[in-house]
């Protein structure tokens, strides 16, 4: 340690991003081993912060929770507003000092800020420690001698769990952190450092019709009641949209209140990590999905621009209708098809959606409506709670055909045998959409077809309560699939024998 100007000893500066937690936090854990005073911050920079009202709303929540977990240490954590790379300069120039620890994050202008940090630390005489936290496994210990990444999901799976041995133990929680207050002769006003206020620009919970808990100890009650739960009934419940059947955990991984290797070692213990047969069928299934979380962001550190274009570059010459009128339909929830709609009203009331209904409204904004990927993408990223740019990428190229290890861009999900097959009684629908909560089942799937069956009025007729759908699914299935054709074949046109 070093003292600075004033003979005291020079602090270091833990810089929280997307690791809004104590608990298994290698800079934290590194300022205890050098028992060093440490200032921990976040600085709410609108360059790098969620754009949408449903992930700024988490990331508020989840820093007052983070604020009380310091204070019960006796420890204060600063939330200041302003450009990062200026509210950085002045803390280091005027604290003095001597350490900037922070964990790296992988969006492409989160990665152009540690750039710029990293060009500027030499001017600051500062040293910058940066960690990687959001893995199970980096992708040099998945690679190993491998000289390509993994573009196949299978093949990069077994590589991780030939490898899950190298994957780190979790961290203690310190209960004892060393203090850094700010010098006397200083002040925020004094630095031109703007303070966030502590109630955030965001007050009330936007989603009253679900119970979440941003914040670290919401983190890991959500994945004790899980692994109570519905951990062993994973694989035949998460695709039930009526079920609350999954984790759950997405926001709070996303947000860093809980890392992927304590989530990993607390469904699969030591005990129970030998080979496959050992551990249960749910927590293998489960641990699956955990694995294409960690696939996108592997996949984001080899293609950062995943979030703006196609994966298979020949995708990205498709001729979009982009109707906004049939946008905005969907995102409002009044397609015609009920289980798009229960899902994209869920979405705005929740904050979040099944990953089955993601999949089928991804499907039908791009493939029956024509409607651009990236406008659909856009708007999960402004309303979903977990909102993540790896994720949400991977789970749109996916679906749509375009990316790494994806569904034929030729397959369509059908959305009527999608409700039948995963909500075949309608208890999802009803739920979100009351308009047919008369209806039994099957007609509840395909509403339009009652007043054919029963001589009644139908639900799309009666008051305007319903909507007709809003296209016909076999012909937008048919103009999709000649559209792709098209493209696919002008590209090897323009390619040549």
């Amino acid at each position: 340690m070093t003292p600075n100007s004033s003979g005291a000893t020079s602090p270091a500066i833990v810089w929280h991003r997307q690791d809004l937690r104590l608990a298994d936090h290698s800079a934290l854990h590194r300022v205890l081993h050098l028992d060093q005073p440490f200032l921990p911050i976040f600085v709410w920079d609108e360059a790098q912060i969620p754009i949408g009202a449903a992930p700024r709303w988490w990331l508020a929540a989840s820093l007052r929770a983070l604020q009380q977990r310091y204070r019960a240490r006796g420890v204060e954590l600063l939330v200041l507003r302003g450009d990062s790379l200026t509210v950085l300069d002045r803390l280091v120039r005027q604290l003095g000092a001597s350490r900037l620890l922070y964990h790296r994050c992988y969006e492409p202008q989160a990665c152009a800020l540690e750039a710029a940090i990293e060009s500027r630390a030499p001017s600051w005489n500062v040293t910058v420690e940066a960690y990687d936290d959001r893995f199970l496994l980096l992708p040099e210990q998945v690679r190993r001698q491998r000289p390509e990444p993994y573009r196949i999901f299978t093949s990069f799976w077994q590589a991780c769990w030939r490898h899950r041995r190298d994957i780190a133990n979790p961290l203690a929680d310190p209960h004892c952190l060393p203090i850094a207050a700010l010098p006397s002769a200083l002040s925020l006003e004094h630095m031109k450092l703007d303070p966030l206020v502590e109630a955030s620009p965001l007050q009330e919970a936007p989603f009253q019709e679900e119970p979440w808990m941003p914040g670290e100890d919401g983190a890991h009650q959500r994945l004790t009641q899980f692994l109570c739960d519905s951990l062993a009934q994973y694989p035949m419940r998460r695709d039930r949209p009526s079920i609350d059947g999954t984790s759950r955990l997405s926001p709070h991984l996303h947000f860093g209140e809980i890392t992927p290797r304590q989530v990993w070692h607390a469904v699969l213990p030591e005990e129970a990590s030998g080979p496959w047969a050992r551990a249960s069928r749910g927590a293998l299934a489960f641990l699956r999905q955990l694995g294409w979380r960690e696939f996108a962001l592997h996949t984001l550190t080899i293609c950062p621009q995943m979030g703006e274009h196609p994966m298979r570059t020949v995708y990205d010459r498709i001729p979009w209708l982009n109707d906004a009128a049939m946008l905005m339909r969907w995102q409002e929830g009044r397609t015609g098809y009920p289980l798009v709609d229960a899902g994209m009203r869920q979405l705005r009331r929740t904050g979040w959606l099944p990953n089955r209904v993601r999949m089928v409204t991804a499907s039908f904004l791009v493939k029956h409506l024509l409607i651009d990927w990236r406008q659909g993408a856009q708007w999960f990223l402004q309303m979903l709670v977990d909102a993540d740019l790896a994720n949400n990428a991977l789970g749109w190229q996916w679906v749509t055909g375009y990316g790494f290890d994806a569904v034929p861009a030729f397959r369509i999900f059908n959305p009527v045998r999608q409700s039948m097959l995963h909500d075949p009684d309608g208890t999802y629908i009803r739920r979100w959409v009351p308009e047919l909560a008369s209806l039994p089942a099957p007609q509840i799937h395909e509403p339009w077809t009652c007043a054919m069956d029963t001589g009644k009025t139908s639900p799309t007729r009666r008051h305007g309560a319903y909507p007709s759908p809003c296209v016909d699914l076999a012909m937008a299935r048919e103009r999709a699939l000649y559209t792709y054709a098209q493209v696919v074949s002008r590209s090897r046109i323009r390619q040549g024998p």
